[in-house]
């Protein structure tokens, strides 16, 4: 089975008084810790090995995890200063090293999508996948071109760099381990991705499933509505 990687390190800035106290995974939705609604995806579709790379706050995450039976099996790495979302994946990397294939998923975003269909295509395809989402109303994401075989011809990493309807990065990748070797610590996994489409062959996977990060407070709010649909 394939090793996923959960990226929960980060300070959650824009959320304010929210993650004083505990990291913005850990936030509750609906009296449900947000990083759980990710993880009870996960083991619906069968993918049980599971990481969490954990950096502010990561006493809150390792004390929930460990002492709760459902979760208790899932490996916490933990980061000794901030690494960015390249620098986290990089570190687990260097630990785990007998690793081919990672999945690696930020850990403020909920996608509900096909995950064990983008698996097999990914198996199939033997290249790195861009899970994607089309969003009418692009005001904070990055955003992805492909060409029409399913390749992505080019990735934005910036928030805010178009304002039309996209494709969007969700947050989501199935990695062939040999496209990630130069990332760097600390450095960004989106710039990484960015400035290696010309080097690597990226391709993608669409889905119009319900998503939702919660990044900054509005999405925050409204991820109450959307995850307690699914």
């Amino acid at each position: 089975m394939i090793d996923v990687l959960i990226l929960a390190g980060g300070f959650g800035t824009r959320l304010g008084k929210l993650t004083k106290q505990k990291p913005k995974p850990m936030l509750k939705i609906n009296d449900k810790v947000f990083l759980t609604f990710i993880i009870d995806f996960l083991y619906k579709h069968e993918f049980k090995k599971i990481y969490i790379s954990a950096g502010f706050k990561k006493k809150v995450i390792k004390n929930f995890f460990y002492k709760n039976d459902k979760y208790n099996k899932i490996k916490i790495i933990s980061e000794s200063r901030p690494l960015g979302t390249g620098g986290a994946v990089k570190f687990f990397l260097n630990k785990k090293k007998n690793i081919k294939n990672l999945i690696v998923i930020n850990g403020d975003t909920f996608f509900n999508f096909n995950i064990s269909r983008a698996y097999q295509k990914f198996k199939k395809i033997k290249k790195s996948i861009f899970v994607c989402k089309e969003m009418k109303d692009n005001k904070r994401y990055g955003g992805i071109e492909i060409k029409k075989n399913g390749e992505v011809k080019k990735f934005f990493s910036n928030e805010k760099k178009i304002k039309k309807k996209i494709l969007i990065n969700s947050g989501f990748y199935f990695f062939k381990k040999k496209d990630l070797i130069n990332l760097e610590i600390p450095s960004s996994l989106e710039e990484y991705l960015a400035k290696s489409i010309n080097k690597y062959i990226f391709n993608s996977y669409i889905s119009g499933a319900k998503f939702i990060d919660i990044g900054v407070r509005e999405d925050f709010i409204r991820a109450k509505k959307v995850l307690k649909k699914l």
